[in-house]
């Protein structure tokens, strides 16, 4: 086939694209939506620990298809308290929760089936006639980063920012019949239902590699010179500050196991560029703040990862690749002849997340029961292979989530068809 052939067919399809794209309807999301379950004002004593889950605010998640779990934080109702709500309503299976103070607002999640709750203020339940409109595609449509500007453009900005209703309601919208709402969710949710997949095996194998360090380093039944379970077998323990410990153990802090690595640039919002390559890891619970152009900071690899501890909220990951870092994200090494890997579940969970402050002298100060060297990277290499499968894993969810993101804005302006 010729040049000029191909791109003449490339044209025709861009036309009979754009053609298609001219059918789809203009509209205001008031004009799709059946209902709202909105139910301000209405929040329970915060002591109440049992009968029907509330979902709260912190508990939604931009473009999940659930609410996260409220862990200890979760509020329940009363049955009482619950039905006298009936009249504002309750959410329903397919409503989109999405929340409407706040300056992490615009916050949305799709709600799952079978699940019985009620939301509190400042969150409400937006309700389609699935007859016209495809929830899950509006989920997806909600996504985009133009509906998010919008938004945030129609946002009135006080110490609570926050979204009026009729604000929300009123951005307009442009979407495909029905049919082709559901074939367009239906690529991008088979992209995130392999994500989700892959993280369940990546939850598997952390557990694996968590399991054995406990095993050695925690149960003290590490192999001894005759492959015997050390402490099982009558391993000599003596006394320490922490308790019984085996013989040539010690007790001390991560200055004895990891050296601090020097940030030498802190990136911010100027640093951001969306064609840019190099990611920069922040704060958050998955650790990505975006990307930019910079050179990388530090060039990580599965041979010389970097391990990071967010100071205020205590995340940490176990890098193996190149990447940058903004404020309160401080890196470290496994130091005195301990490896990397060992020193990031030597430390992976011992100091948790209390309130918003820095946390890094609480990490410092933790005592810690210390092995040899010989021991610490014996455990390393029977982990190597879970913790390559990890990394490997990580990458194809990365590379998953980079297409989705080059595909939803695509699907939801008609430049790229399914049929």
């Amino acid at each position: 086939m010729s040049k000029l052939t191909l791109f003449h067919q490339v044209i025709k399809t861009m036309k009979n694209n754009l053609e298609i794209k001219e059918k789809w309807g203009k509209t205001i999301l008031k004009d799709i939506v059946s209902d709202i379950v909105d139910n301000r004002g209405k929040t329970p004593p915060n002591n109440y620990l049992g009968g029907k889950k509330m979902i709260e605010t912190y508990q939604i998640s931009r473009g999940s298809v659930y609410p996260l779990n409220g862990g200890k934080k979760q509020k329940y109702v009363d049955e009482e308290t619950f039905f006298s709500w009936f009249r504002s309503g309750h959410p329903k299976d397919n409503d989109i929760l999405f929340t409407t103070v706040g300056e992490a607002v615009p916050q949305f999640c799709l709600v799952p089936k079978d699940n019985e709750f009620c939301i509190a203020q400042n969150l409400v339940a937006l309700r389609f006639d699935e007859n016209k409109i495809n929830p899950l595609f509006i989920l997806y449509y909600f996504r985009q980063k133009k509906f998010i500007k919008e938004v945030i453009n129609r946002m009135i900005i006080t110490a609570q920012p926050s979204i009026k209703i009729p604000h929300l309601l009123g951005i307009e919208m442009e979407i495909p019949k029905l049919l082709e709402q559901k074939e367009i969710a239906s690529v991008l949710s088979s992209l995130d239902d392999k994500i989700e997949l892959l993280k369940k095996q990546n939850e598997t194998l952390e557990e694996i590699a968590k399991t054995i360090f406990k095993e050695w380093f925690i149960e003290f039944n590490f192999p001894n010179e005759k492959g015997q379970p050390y402490k099982s077998s009558g391993g000599k323990m003596i006394d320490s500050e922490l308790g019984k410990i085996p013989e040539e153990w010690n007790v001390g802090t991560v200055s004895d196991f990891i050296e601090r690595q020097a940030i030498s640039y802190r990136c911010d919002k100027k640093d951001l560029d969306e064609k840019g390559k190099i990611p920069i890891i922040d704060q958050g619970a998955n650790g990505l703040y975006g990307y930019t152009n910079r050179e990388a900071d530090f060039k990580a690899n599965s041979r010389d990862p970097v391990v990071l501890f967010t100071n205020h909220t205590c995340n940490m990951w176990l890098l193996n690749y190149p990447f940058c870092a903004i404020q309160n994200v401080i890196p470290f090494k496994g130091g005195n002849g301990y490896n990397t890997v060992f020193a990031f579940y030597m430390t992976l969970g011992r100091v948790t997340f209390k309130e918003y402050k820095g946390h890094w002298p609480d990490f410092e100060y933790e005592k810690y029961v210390i092995s040899n060297v010989k021991l610490a990277n014996n455990f390393v290499e029977i982990i190597k292979p879970f913790q390559q499968k990890l990394w490997d894993i990580k990458f194809q969810i990365q590379s998953l989530s980079k297409t989705k993101d080059i595909l939803l804005p695509k699907l939801m302006n008609g430049e790229i068809r399914v049929k």
